[in-house]
């Protein structure tokens, strides 16, 4: 796959190791950071009227010889052109310890024998798949072919000399290390006069072919040509279809079902190690298998045949793999509801969770996860200590240091804000106190001198009123039982249904639980009651201040915006702590958050008018319709950026509420027309001293933002 990319970038390494090995800059001074773009070859760039050779680019960089660092950034505005690429230096690093510099190659496809045609659907939302997996496959042969090259060229710091480009993790998302873009062909003057029945047939017959299944789901953009193809080219394709098949079980079979996970029978879900998201080898792992008689068990025929690894029980505790041709799969689902995933340590249950949080990315071929998908608005809740909230439940709550519980209930409800239909819960990272609360603690600390109300009572009007399923792994809390609809056991990397003998411990399959119900245990006699909610109550509705978004609020919104791990995104001067955002799965997404962050500060938060949920809205159309080239006028280093990598409206709204210096109104209820017209007039008469007013129907509160 793309090894003509793969062979220009071996080449050009080649060609500027020896352009630039003279005197005392070598080439091996300089760091570049790869932006593998290939396009058609008319579009960006300056052309300054001559066609510029990879000779002329060579005599260029001998006459910098003992000349300043200036003069290397004359290379940026032309268009080098080589054999079957041409060459762009979108940013030259000033110095030897400056961020390394930008390059970009261009090919025209017609050198790159994709297996594409020119079709594609009407919902241009995104960048097709395939650029996806050209980026993968790039990455994984250029960096074979240039390690083995002299790694330093003759420099002896570890920077010099190195070429490097963005690389992808096991989930296929829309990045622009490697991009794709066809040209459009205009209607000619005689198409456009053609009769309007004609056009309209012909246009619906068009979206028919297009809706049959295999002809390109919802991401997925392009077709491949049916034709003889090599080995690289098959493994494109069955790439392709790969994730078509995910696309259609994602957005047309789990809608079917009528549930927010499908996991696949046979599937790898262990991962090589904690900090690798690579599959177990095949020899020390253990496939999901699914009973046949389960009622959550499911088959489905996909749209397209690929190969599946599948397995065969030797009866001695070991499995057989093999891989085989399949248009067939069949699998467990999660339904909508209360799910609870119980069994003994070390069982399964955290993998099988974290199966269906990572369900709402499409999986690379051979990451053992395939066709094992999600509701797209699935979000992962867990504690958080430390983190800022602000607005979240009572009318001015604020906290900069929340405790497990507090952050708990705020990340719960910012998910739901945004729209999430499904919550993720691990009993290990939740907070004791925000789960549950027996009956023992209720006599003792009355519920007048406790804030927090368990989960536990609001989980089912959760999803009674507001058709939000919870998924939760239990290990010790039984009271959940009383509330779930189905029962998961975990046993060996095997599951069980046992929603059935759950009832049957708690002695009926809905039970009320106002009331308080002894269970004789011997001589003991444990009270059980809970209280229950007969209402979830009503969701915030939140408008960031603008005003806030700097970490120095006197001074506009700063331009040094980047990452500086992958857990933590420097915003201005103020640091964004989103380790526990745990659906953010690589560091570029991080970047690219901060990126999304700064251009909805720039483009819709000044009139404080739209309310976080109208912001996400806003973002993920902008995205859809334009991709991550929406982000280019943030500033000029994100234009030609390679490491962009699209996060979901989930993160990055995440992201934001984590920002300690971000302050919120909330929506006036209550306040009548003379009250609402003195709240605009005062704001106004504020709004420079960096005062945020807050209104209620019989006074005035004024908060300074110290």
């Amino acid at each position: 796959m793309f090894k003509q990319v793969v062979k220009c970038i071996s080449n050009l390494r080649r060609f500027l190791a020896m352009s630039y090995n003279w005197g005392k800059r070598p080439y091996s001074q300089y760091s570049y950071e790869f932006n593998n773009r290939t396009e058609k070859i008319h579009g960006y760039g300056k052309d300054i009227g001559q066609r510029n050779t990879k000779e002329d680019l060579q005599q260029q960089l001998r006459s910098y010889e003992n000349k300043p660092y200036n003069f290397y950034k004359d290379l940026k505005g032309t268009e080098w052109y080589f054999d079957d690429f041409s060459l762009y230096f979108d940013y030259i690093q000033s110095d030897p310890f400056a961020p390394p510099s930008l390059l970009r190659v261009r090919m025209r496809l017609s050198s790159t024998n994709l297996p594409l045609n020119n079709k594609q659907t009407t919902n241009n939302k995104q960048t097709n798949s395939v650029c996806r997996q050209n980026q993968y496959n790039t990455n994984k042969e250029e960096e074979e072919e240039v390690e083995e090259e002299e790694r330093y060229a003759g420099w002896s710091l570890p920077k010099g000399g190195k070429l490097c480009i963005d690389e992808p993790d096991q989930y296929v998302l829309e990045r622009t290390s490697v991009t794709i873009e066809l040209e459009k062909k205009e209607d000619k003057g005689e198409d456009k006069s053609k009769d309007k029945k004609k056009a309209q047939a012909q246009a619906q017959e068009e979206t028919e072919d297009m809706e049959k299944p295999g002809k390109g789901w919802l991401e997925v953009r392009y077709q491949a040509v049916k034709r003889q193809i090599d080995e690289k080219d098959a493994e494109f394709e069955m790439h392709v279809k790969s994730v078509e098949n995910e696309e259609y079980l994602r957005e047309v079979m789990l809608p079917k079902w009528k549930a927010i996970a499908f996991i696949r029978d046979g599937s790898i879900l262990p991962r090589a190690s904690g900090v690798s998201n690579l599959p177990l080898p095949l020899d020390k792992a253990i496939p999901f298998v699914v009973d046949k008689q389960d009622v959550l068990y499911r088959e489905v025929e996909l749209p397209n045949p690929i190969p599946m690894l599948c397995y065969k029980d030797r009866n001695d505790g070991s499995f057989e793999f093999e891989k085989r041709l399949t248009k067939t799969i069949s699998g467990l689902i999660i339904p909508f509801g209360i799910t609870l995933i119980v069994g003994g340590g070390f069982h399964g249950k955290t993998t099988l969770l974290s199966c269906i949080e990572f369900g709402v990315y499409n999986h690379t071929v051979g990451d053992g996860r395939e066709c094992c998908v999600s509701d797209p608005t699935v979000s992962k809740i867990r504690a958080e200590d430390g983190r800022s909230i602000a607005g979240n439940a009572t009318k001015a709550f604020s906290c900069t240091n929340a405790s497990g519980s507090t952050s708990q209930a705020a990340n719960i409800c910012e998910a739901l804000e945004i729209g999430s239909r499904c919550l993720l819960l691990d009993e290990d990272t939740c907070a004791t106190n925000f789960m549950v609360r027996d009956i023992t603690m209720e006599k003792l600390v009355g519920s007048s001198k406790e804030p927090i109300t368990p989960f536990i009572s609001k989980v089912r009007c959760l999803y009674n009123e507001l058709n939000v399923s919870s998924v939760l792994v239990i290990g010790g809390l039984g009271s959940y039982f009383h509330v779930a609809d189905q029962v998961i056991m975990m046993e060996s990397y095997v599951p069980k249904n046992v929603t059935q003998k759950a009832m049957e411990i708690v002695g009926q399959k809905q039970m009320n639980i106002d009331t308080e119900e002894k269970i004789a245990d011997g001589n003991d006699t444990t009270l059980i009651g809970l209280p229950q909610f007969n209402s979830f109550g009503s969701l915030s509705n939140r408008t960031p201040d603008s005003r806030t978004i700097n970490a120095n609020q006197k001074k506009a919104l700063k331009s040094e915006l980047y990452v500086v791990k992958e857990k933590t995104i420097l915003f201005g001067w103020e640091e964004i702590d989103v380790s526990a955002v745990s659906q953010i799965v690589e560091m570029s997404q991080s970047n690219t958050i901060g990126y999304c962050i700064a251009y909805l500060h720039r483009h819709y938060m000044e009139s404080r008018k739209m309310n976080m949920k109208a912001l996400m809205q806003k973002m993920q159309k902008d995205l859809d319709e334009r991709g991550l080239d929406a982000l280019s006028n943030v500033s000029y280093n994100v234009q030609y950026s390679g490491k962009l990598v699209r996060p979901r409206i989930f993160e990055i709204a995440a992201s934001l509420n984590r920002l300690r210096t971000l302050k919120r109104f909330t929506k006036l209820s209550g306040v009548n027309k003379k009250q609402k017209m003195f709240h605009v007039q005062l704001q106004k008469e504020l709004e420079n001293l960096c005062l945020e007013c807050e209104f209620y129907s019989d006074r005035v509160s004024l908060i300074i933002l110290m």
